[in-house]
């Protein structure tokens, strides 16, 4: 199962899919939980990210760029969803 939507909420642009994970290595269960944040700045993306780890979160790849015009950072939260923030430069 695959689904993707888009929101506006405040100045963050929060955009997420969510698959039913294929394997027990793909995600902490059945249904872990992807989703992309979008930000408006690799400044934005620098403190979603810092936030995320300040409260319990793992790091899961640290914000930078990711390929031409792309800037991201990837974490989990505590229930083990994969989350990644991005902005494009």
């Amino acid at each position: 199962l695959t689904c993707s939507r888009s929101r506006w909420a405040s100045s963050l642009k929060v955009s997420w899919v969510w698959r039913a994970a294929a394997s027990a290595s793909s995600g902490t269960g059945a249904r872990a939980l992807r989703s992309a944040l979008a930000a408006s700045s690799p400044e934005q993306v620098q403190a979603l990210h810092a936030k995320a780890l300040a409260l319990g979160g793992q790091d899961e790849g640290a914000p930078g760029p990711r390929g031409k015009g792309f800037y991201g950072a990837y974490f989990r939260d505590l229930d083990g969803n994969k989350l990644a923030a991005y902005c494009m430069v």
